[in-house]
């Protein structure tokens, strides 16, 4: 609420606290120890976070065992210490231990090489919803990163100009209605320029709302159906196509399932009448829905229904119903 209201004065007591940045050592109640960094700018902390993933996520595809959250944690401690991480390994007794690295998951530092898996080209990814006018520079409307939740105007464009310089982004814009829910949606190569400054003390530089504009009128933009299905993204298959995968998801930003705040772009393309029951692979018949919830749709007592596009009826085995609908963007 303060993001719409005043952001301004968030914006004041984010600097005003970053006079306190630090980092801080404590002990775990089980003996183990924690490391933290605090007051760090959003960006750089959200962007740390991402970096991190990415490493965890190529240790795990490069043979290493653990869990994402053990990996994370190597990661995170490698980096930070110099040298190779202490991958999870079960010994004999079934728990849990820390091993020394496999030789193809990991080269030594000791050797004063550094790791590919330390390496610059692991960024991580963010997925990062922003108003257009804010965009622009031609307001402060906040935005939103997918599983933290919403950010000021100056640090979504900070994420945006990083993203922009970097490889493989990908650049989707929505269309909303006069009440906020997405209407229509389309994706863009290779991206527009700059974001735009508000402010009046940014530096100088060319003038990234008419390039932005001249990227947008470039885009070929897909309905995303609401009320009576029209079909016009049906798949005969079972499973999406890129288009209808994303309609759904930029529909639905979350798990369909009521209270749910799993991100969309981490949940199943789940067919609300299963695919073998001659349920139809459209947006009238997929949601985004968690491994937890996907699982729970399918209990014995559990019924799903999609009375129209995004709209889902959920009764639970006592008979109470939940409706979920599409939450509003930013604007």
């Amino acid at each position: 609420m303060v993001l719409t209201v005043d952001p301004t004065a968030v914006r004041r007591r984010a600097a005003k606290a970053r006079e306190d940045a630090r980092v801080e050592t404590w002990s775990e109640t089980s003996g183990n120890g924690a490391l933290a960094g605090r007051e760090l700018p959003s960006a750089d902390a959200i962007a740390a976070d991402r970096r991190i993933s990415a490493i965890a996520r190529a240790l795990q595809e490069a043979g290493a065992t653990g869990t994402m959250d053990q990996l994370r944690a190597a990661a995170f401690v490698a980096l930070l210490t110099g040298r190779d991480p202490e991958l999870p390994a079960e010994d004999s007794d079934g728990i849990s231990r820390p091993a020394p690295s496999k030789e193809n998951v990991a080269c030594s530092w000791a050797r004063g090489e550094r790791p590919w898996w330390a390496g610059p080209g692991l960024g991580g990814s963010v997925n990062l919803t922003m108003p257009l006018t804010a965009w622009l520079g031609e307001s402060d409307a906040p935005g939103d990163v997918a599983g933290l939740g919403p950010l000021d105007a100056d640090t979504c464009r900070e994420l945006t100009e990083r993203v922009r310089r970097g490889p493989g982004a990908r650049w989707c814009v929505t269309l909303t209605g006069r009440d906020g829910r997405a209407v229509a949606h389309a994706s863009g190569g290779a991206g527009p320029g700059p974001p735009g400054r508000r402010r009046p003390d940014s530096p100088p530089g060319p003038d990234p709302p008419r390039g932005s504009r001249t990227w947008l009128g470039r885009l070929t933009f897909s309905r995303i159906e609401c009320g009576v299905c029209r079909h016009e993204h049906k798949v005969p298959g079972y499973r999406p196509d890129g288009v209808l995968r994303t309609l759904v998801k930029v529909r639905q930003r979350t798990c369909a399932f009521p209270g749910c705040r799993r991100p969309a772009v981490a949940c199943d393309d789940d067919h609300t009448v299963p695919y073998d029951q001659g349920g139809m692979t459209c947006q009238c018949n997929l949601a985004p829905l968690c491994r937890r919830h996907h699982q729970a749709k399918q209990a014995p007592g559990w019924h799903l229904s999609q009375p129209e596009p995004g709209v889902l009826v959920w009764t639970t085995p006592h008979g109470r119903r939940y409706e979920t609908k599409p939450e509003p963007y930013p604007m």
